[in-house]
């Protein structure tokens, strides 16, 4: 991966070109920063243009972000606020990712349970726990991108797991659940 931050029309970037991505992509975190993903072998022009194409969206977006709490393994977060912050985040994080997946969901509850980060019945009902406000943004997307595979495969197979990999923009799933199990969520009010 090669990483370099760049400002377009005010805009901070942090660029990130990856060897798998086959396209360019925008994401807009919350608190407002702005990463941009794309293939390796783009050249910074073309980066440049595809931000400056998409100025008014990102900078609607970042009117629209909420900012997380800091992260932390152990951190003590009212779940009021959680689920406020995961109301506002979770549903159009999860539409987008639905899209640029070419996946429909039925609906979906944000509740707050301790002892999974979400659930996808087979009617395409998705749950997510607010408690997913206590991962960084690569982690929120993995659990999201996770429960959208369930579409295509209700189970934990190695075709649920190869298909959850490609749906994921830099292929890291394994990192990213090392990662997320270190996370307590036992410990909160």
């Amino acid at each position: 991966m090669q990483k370099y931050t760049i400002t377009v029309s005010g805009i901070a970037v942090t660029v990130k070109k990856y060897s798998v991505s086959k396209s360019m992509r925008i994401i807009v975190h919350p608190g407002g920063e702005v990463t941009a993903t794309c293939p390796i072998r783009a050249r910074k022009s073309d980066v440049e243009n595809f931000i400056a194409l998409n100025c008014a969206w990102i900078t609607s977006m970042q009117k629209k972000s909420v900012s997380l709490p800091p992260e932390s393994k152990n951190l003590r977060v009212p779940v009021e606020v959680l689920k406020q912050q995961a109301k506002a985040y979770v549903p159009e994080r999860l539409l987008l990712l639905s899209r640029l997946n070419g996946l429909k969901y039925k609906s979906l509850t944000i509740g707050s349970a301790k002892t999974k980060w979400g659930s996808c019945s087979r009617d395409g009902r998705i749950r997510i726990s607010c408690f997913v406000m206590l991962l960084t943004k690569e982690q929120i997307d993995y659990v999201l991108l996770h429960e959208l595979c369930h579409l295509i495969h209700f189970n934990h197979s190695a075709a649920f797991h190869k298909k959850l990999d490609e749906m994921l923009p830099n292929h890291n799933e394994k990192e990213l659940v090392k990662e997320i199990k270190k996370v307590s969520i036992y410990n909160q009010k």
